[in-house]
């Protein structure tokens, strides 16, 4: 009797178990299968300097993406190459952009250490790491991804069910001889991708990107000519 109730306890550990780990695929940014270029529009409710945009471009025969970060006066910052695998999208590439003194951006290109950014299925937690030198030095960053679960937004307009993350991200100075992090809560939606940030860094304070439109690459280039026409006007 006892091993009758001990195999039934085991069956629905492995029952219950099986029914929690969700697929999650389908929460992180999609490739499109023509191949088209969305780019995201964030937000930020607070102050609009530090709003975002993220230019994705899927590729469907190679199965990845390739993000560009921009800030809100369209200079990029951060290019980010992903390879989507079996098990989830896999970081291939890690590059930001500074200024050098004659005006001109170089490219700051990383080795990476670690590549799990997203997994399809779900995980107590994982992490992605590189290792990069700028003019400030050598520094190594770590990010770690915890899932804790699902919540409702209102996303555009729309109610949507978000599936929500709490990022830590550790930064190694090692010429400065220093060490600091600071957390963010990431919010992914089905069918879309991220929907949704909250970074409180230390002595900064919070800041929130919100995700209000998905632009294609012609109401980007608008947007991006409307800004730097009002920018000439102001000189």
């Amino acid at each position: 009797m006892r091993i009758t109730l001990l195999a039934t306890s085991i069956c629905l550990i492995v029952t219950f178990t099986a029914c929690v780990s969700t697929n999650i695929k389908s929460y992180y940014f999609p490739i499109h299968e023509d191949g088209d270029t969305k780019i995201f529009k964030y937000i930020n409710p607070v102050d609009p300097e530090f709003s975002e945009y993220w230019e994705v471009l899927s590729d469907p025969y190679e199965n990845s993406i390739i993000t560009h970060s921009y800030n809100a006066d369209f200079t990029k910052y951060n290019t980010f190459y992903e390879q989507y695998e079996e098990d989830g999208a896999k970081l291939l590439s890690y590059i930001d952009y500074e200024k050098a003194k004659d005006g001109t951006w170089k490219e700051i290109k990383a080795e990476t250490i670690d590549n799990d950014v997203f997994m399809w299925e779900r995980k107590n937690a994982y992490n992605f790491s590189v290792k990069y030198t700028n003019k400030y030095g050598r520094f190594e960053l770590t990010k770690r991804r915890r899932d804790v679960g699902f919540v409702d937004l209102e996303i555009m307009d729309e109610d949507v069910k978000a599936l929500k993350f709490i990022d830590s991200y550790y930064v190694n100075a090692i010429d400065q001889n220093d060490t600091y992090q600071f957390q963010q809560i990431s919010y992914y939606a089905e069918g879309i991708g991220m929907v949704k940030y909250e970074r409180l860094i230390p002595n900064s304070g919070l800041q929130v990107l919100i995700l209000v439109e998905i632009l294609d690459e012609t109401a980007f280039a608008r947007e991006k000519r409307a800004y730097m026409e009002e920018e000439k006007k102001k000189r």
